[in-house]
């Protein structure tokens, strides 16, 4: 990759790093891959990042702020707001946009709980399921991080198999189905 080794930024390393996340997967790309790719000495990395960990973080935190972004922006402009569950859609969308990061998501969703990035998106599910369950009496169980997660999972495992695998369902009969669910279960 070209570069002026005197403006290495923190953004250069992060497109380096990412590239190589999309194309090997976390936990196959090395420090050593990065800093090889980025022609930077590893030292260069630390001054920027204080592990891998952090720099995957820091990565991972961009594009689901962006997901969280587009999908919100998405709803506000919904002429009536429904109660269809359209973030379902607009999540759909976003992965069919970016199926690395589903591919990310989907090997990747157990792996170190603390992440920025897994924190945000749990906390958007559970700001979707409070605004969805206003009069359901159980609103404390689906405003937890477990709901959350479990509805992390289904969603990500289901999107999965319907985009990348195209098996054993197509995404348009998966969304239905992940939208009768959800209604079901926090109506």
């Amino acid at each position: 990759m070209e570069h002026n080794k005197k403006n290495i930024s923190r953004e250069y390393i992060k497109k380096v790093a990412k590239e190589l996340f999309y194309e090997k997967g976390l936990e196959k790309t090395s420090v050593n891959d990065i800093v090889k790719k980025a022609d930077i000495a590893k030292g260069t990395l630390y001054i920027y990042y204080k592990s891998k960990n952090e720099l995957i973080d820091d990565i991972f935190t961009e594009v689901a702020e962006n997901i969280i972004k587009n999908i919100k922006k998405k709803k506000a402009l919904e002429q009536v707001q429904s109660e269809e569950l359209t973030e379902i859609r607009y999540s759909i969308e976003e992965f069919q946009n970016d199926i690395t990061f589903l591919k990310m998501m989907k090997s990747n969703l157990s792996y170190e709980k603390e992440f920025r990035y897994k924190k945000q998106i749990i906390e958007f599910i559970k700001e979707m399921a409070k605004k969805s369950t206003k009069n359901n009496s159980n609103i404390d169980i689906f405003c937890t991080d477990t709901f959350a997660y479990i509805i992390a999972d289904m969603v990500v495992n289901t999107c999965y198999n319907a985009i990348v695998l195209k098996n054993p369902y197509a995404i348009d009969e998966a969304e239905m189905v992940l939208k009768n669910i959800l209604k079901k279960l926090i109506t």
